[in-house]
């Protein structure tokens, strides 16, 4: 019988914090579960030490041919999985004890939910565990769970992908969403996009999935420029979907207005003016965001 999760793990030189990674996924309350562990750097050895310690048939363990980068990495994986559902893990991040029992719950009582998102904490110390606080918080929390719509997604990336699962029918025809390989940053939140545009709702719950360690964070501000850059093409692919009547530099402007305003040129500011008070004021998908858009304007207006 195929498990019902599948818990895929790339890595690239995460040898001190895979141990860990893959303990939290062992510490589940929920059993029908196989984790594939995908080394994007394998000449390196960095994970053989890891692999001795897991002895259970559950974990996959496979070796890319070369460093083909976090996107590819995770597309192999989704095509690797045998489950009903994908949970992402990053390498440098744990799972809360309780967090593939919250998943399936979530996916089975809301059949029309796509994918959804959890809350994410700083890592525990390494002689603690989440067991009894998780269970806990649990109970009060779980039954939080909301929408996040797809012009939402227009004000940022909305959630932290080793939070993320998602039903694995969305990797396969008709919907085939996969990793954009180009994308060396934003990759997730081009899946949301992906998502949004298929009409697959994501929900947000306020259970805590996920205990991140510093690693992943000090790369992203090591990245922040190539972020910024794709984080507006994206956003200018979100506009034009939501409002069609947009041109290319309409997109443009309103995607640097409200991805980083140290970028926004005076030419985009003109731009800006013009179509927050007709295009977006006339909108109907764009108004719950659009008093958040005219206040981003109004902040970004000081002078240059």
């Amino acid at each position: 019988m195929n498990p019902k999760v599948s818990v895929i793990v790339p890595h690239y030189r995460a040898g001190d914090t895979l141990g860990r990674c893959l303990e939290s996924v062992t510490r589940q309350s929920f059993d029908s579960w196989e984790c594939l562990v995908i080394d994007d750097n394998p000449a390196a050895d960095y994970s053989d030490h890891v692999r001795r310690k897991f002895n259970d048939a559950r974990f996959r363990w496979y070796d890319n041919p070369a460093n083909l980068g976090v996107s590819t990495t995770r597309n192999i994986g989704n095509r690797l999985a045998c489950g009903d559902y994908i949970v992402v893990l990053d390498a440098d991040d744990e799972s809360s004890v309780n967090r593939l029992h919250e998943t399936v719950t979530i996916f089975e009582k809301y059949p029309n939910v796509g994918l959804i998102a959890g809350a994410a904490q700083p890592a525990l110390a390494k002689d603690q565990d989440d067991r009894g606080a998780t269970t806990a918080q649990t109970e009060q929390q779980f039954p939080y769970i909301r929408e996040v719509k797809q012009v939402e997604l227009l004000l940022g990336c909305p959630f932290v992908h080793s939070c993320v699962a998602y039903r694995r029918s969305l990797t396969l025809t008709p919907f085939y969403i996969t990793y954009n390989p180009s994308l060396l940053v934003a990759h997730d939140y081009d899946i949301y996009r992906q998502l949004a545009e298929a009409n697959q709702l994501m929900a947000l719950s306020s259970s805590v999935y996920s205990y991140r360690h510093e690693t992943g964070f000090g790369l992203m501000n090591r990245l922040i420029n190539r972020m910024i850059e794709e984080s507006v093409m994206i956003k200018c692919q979100i506009a034009k979907h939501l409002i069609p009547d947009l041109t290319y530099n309409q997109c443009t402007a309103l995607s640097y207005m409200l991805t980083y305003s140290r970028f926004v040129t005076q030419s985009h500011r003109d731009i800006c003016e013009q179509i927050i008070g007709t295009v977006l004021h006339e909108n109907e998908l764009v108004q719950p965001i659009y008093q958040i858009i005219k206040s981003r304007f109004e902040e970004m207006k000081a002078p240059l």
